[in-house]
């Protein structure tokens, strides 16, 4: 009959193939293709850390939502996905926290970055159960046949399920650890519970590790520290070069030399030893900068100069009340650093109030700013 013979079909943008796993990994390909592509498009935009977490969650991974809910995530798929989205939020930096870290909440020293095979997993376990749900479906029938309808046993016997339906162990397994929805549960708070769940399984199975910055600073109440950043009402690009200071990933020339890219360990405008804390209060007009913002400190907090820690710069730990003066010394700090950590290096003392002053004009012209700070950054305009 001159038929031609064709071993792929497309359906709504899915390949089908013969297999689950042809297919999956077809389709996947195709997806990941067009994710790198759009991370090429938009790399070079002058995007925050933060921007770009946020480009990743609202753009960047749509795409592969779509498809997770259809077919299984391959591995080889999760780390050329993870590769790509490793290159777009980083964007040539040379030090970085890992995938692993900003996997982690806010409040845990991460910044909340979706993890994508929990979250594939999440989204094709949902839709699995709510298409058992369906009376008279060819799905919910085979799904029974099964005993899929229901919460597997805990732990799972996988073995149970033929090898070849590796999708259909996958699903046995995860929904052994996770309950059904709740008749008061609404579908974003279960969708959630979902991931959460299946997140710290996957914690769980490459093991929980402790973060360098903690591994170095084992004394500091870092629940605070973490707390005290995200607090502050200041915009998230602040906050981003705020969170590289603390985790000390700013290319200075000591950690440069000891990777062996700069010939030496000095700062290029002093000949001191270049840290973090060298550019923050020790370079050209860092003491000058650092005394001035210590006096506004005091007034706030009602003590001495002298007794404003330093490190509250790169380990803010201190746990202050009211809640408003905690925002608003937190905001001091924030700013403090995001203005020293600037290239120019020749910004002078003025500069520093200018620039203070002018982002409290900016955030008198929210709403809620007696909320946040109350009254408390009227100490920037006294001499």
């Amino acid at each position: 009959m001159n038929i031609p013979y064709h071993d792929t079909a497309k359906i709504l943008g899915f390949q089908i193939k013969n297999t689950v796993g042809e297919s999956a990994l077809a389709s996947w390909t195709k997806t990941r293709a067009k994710i790198r592509t759009q991370a090429q498009e938009a790399y070079c935009r002058m995007l925050t850390l933060d921007k770009r977490i946020q480009f990743v969650h609202e753009y960047l991974m749509v795409c592969a939502w779509y498809v997770s809910q259809i077919y299984p995530l391959p591995d080889v798929c999760v780390r050329q996905l993870n590769t790509t989205i490793s290159w777009f939020v980083r964007k040539g930096d040379i030090f970085l926290v890992p995938l692993s870290t900003l996997y982690r909440s806010k409040g845990q020293g991460g910044w909340d970055l979706t993890n994508l095979p929990a979250k594939s997993h999440a989204l094709l376990l949902y839709r699995m159960r709510q298409q058992v749900m369906k009376q008279g479906t060819i799905t919910s029938a085979w799904m029974r046949t099964w005993g899929l309808n229901v919460k597997g046993d805990n732990p799972p016997f996988r073995d149970v399920i033929p090898e070849y339906l590796e999708y259909l162990r996958r699903f046995a397994m995860d929904s052994a650890y996770v309950d059904e929805q709740g008749p008061m549960e609404s579908k974003r708070a279960y969708k959630r519970r979902v991931y959460n769940t299946l997140y710290h399984i996957s914690r769980g199975e490459t093991g929980i590790q402790d973060m360098r910055i903690t591994k170095i600073w084992t004394t500091t109440d870092w629940n605070t520290a973490w707390k005290n950043i995200h607090c502050t009402p200041v915009p998230g690009g602040t906050k981003a070069v705020w969170y590289k200071v603390i985790h000390d990933i700013l290319p200075t020339n000591v950690r440069l030399r000891k990777i062996r890219i700069s010939p030496t360990d000095k700062c290029n405008n002093c000949g001191m030893h270049d840290m973090i804390q060298h550019r923050l209060i020790e370079c050209r007009e860092g003491p000058r900068t650092w005394q001035w913002t210590t006096q506004k400190l005091a007034l706030i907090l009602r003590t001495i100069p002298t007794q404003i820690p330093s490190e509250w710069l790169l380990r803010p730990q201190c746990a202050l009340w009211t809640p408003t003066r905690r925002r608003a010394v937190m905001w001091i700090l924030a700013k403090a650093v995001f203005f020293r950590t600037r290239t120019n290096q020749e910004l002078t003392l003025r500069d520093f109030i200018a620039f203070m002053q002018a982002n409290k004009y900016k955030l008198y012209q929210t709403v809620k700013w007696r909320l946040l700070v109350a009254n408390y950054l009227c100490v920037l305009d006294m001499p």
